[in-house]
């Protein structure tokens, strides 16, 4: 398992909402923490960088979401669709993850600890 490559000097504090007004739907080089995104849906989201903390996405739905060195702490992704994603060199810790669908998800260098 390949660690996230997330030097944290290089994240800037942000929110999730600001992917919203991002034409590609991109959010990069950020730490986001405290937040209710629940009930979302975006399609093709693409994160790489990111640093999620204590942030709730439940039943929030990002098909073709593609993740790129990416840690999420403490964060709740109950069922939350996540069809066709890609995700390389991603860590889940303390998450929260039933009913997620995973289904046609590419994954790579994905690690889950006490999810």
């Amino acid at each position: 398992m390949q660690d996230p490559r997330i030097i944290p000097a290089e994240l800037t504090t942000g929110a999730f909402f600001d992917i919203l007004a991002d034409e590609d739907h991109s959010l990069s080089y950020i730490q986001v923490s405290e937040e209710d995104m629940s009930h979302q849906h975006i399609d093709h989201p693409m994160l790489d960088h990111v640093h999620f903390e204590n942030v709730r996405f439940t039943a929030s739905q990002f098909e073709r979401l593609d993740l790129t060195d990416a840690v999420f702490i403490n964060c709740d992704f109950s069922n939350c669709q996540f069809e066709k994603a890609s995700w390389l060199r991603v860590q889940f810790k303390d998450c929260k993850l039933v009913g997620v669908d995973l289904n046609e998800a590419a994954l790579n260098n994905v690690a889950f600890d006490h999810c």
